[in-house]
């Protein structure tokens, strides 16, 4: 009889390190682990995962010009790991990614109780694990490769925003905001 003990676990670490009245620096460690079979939104449908792992590190610098506003920068780079077969492990699941990103933005006070924000971030994100069919070499040779790389799955994004924010009181901030994902598919050609 085929029996089995999964569970979850999440880590987080952010220390606080204040460099001055000014300047605020935030690393942070994120990490999971899910034991326990799930569904997962992957390539526009969901899949079912029997087993997942995910590193994070970022960094956030955040920088008061003045009583009115503030610049912030961060960068940080992302690893997940999904086992969806029995045959797989996590560290040659299919959808297993990388995830590199970095951005900035302004913030702004207005007016007492408005807030704005508008900023860029960029990020880029790989699948070691997937090649296309279409890049096998009886593919090629029958020319029905030329459409399309071999890693079809890898993106770059580039997302700009901006956001505004009423403080209305200490439990309730409305917000509206417009941001827009372009994404570049490296290795799709049409």
């Amino acid at each position: 009889r085929n029996t089995s003990l999964g569970g979850n676990a999440d880590a987080r670490f952010v220390p606080v390190i204040t460099l001055n009245d000014r300047t605020t620096i935030l690393p942070m460690y994120q990490g999971s682990y899910r034991g326990v079979k799930d569904v997962q939104e992957l390539v526009g449908g969901g899949t079912l995962t029997r087993a997942s792992m995910s590193h994070g590190l970022t960094a956030r610098v955040i920088h008061r010009l003045n009583d009115d506003r503030k610049v912030k920068a961060r960068g940080g780079f992302r690893m997940e790991w999904l086992r969806e077969a029995e045959s797989e492990t996590l560290s040659t699941g299919l959808f297993n990614s990388r995830r590199l990103s970095g951005g900035a933005e302004v913030e702004q006070a207005l007016f007492g109780k408005l807030n704005a924000r508008a900023g860029y971030d960029y990020f880029t994100m790989r699948y070691p694990n997937y090649a296309s069919l279409a890049s096998d070499p009886k593919f090629q040779e029958a020319g029905l490769a030329a459409a399309a790389g071999k890693n079809l799955l890898d993106y770059n994004t580039h997302e700009p925003f901006f956001e505004i924010a009423w403080k209305a009181s200490d439990l309730l901030i409305g917000r509206v905001g417009y941001d827009i994902a372009l994404k570049q598919f490296t290795e799709q050609f049409h």
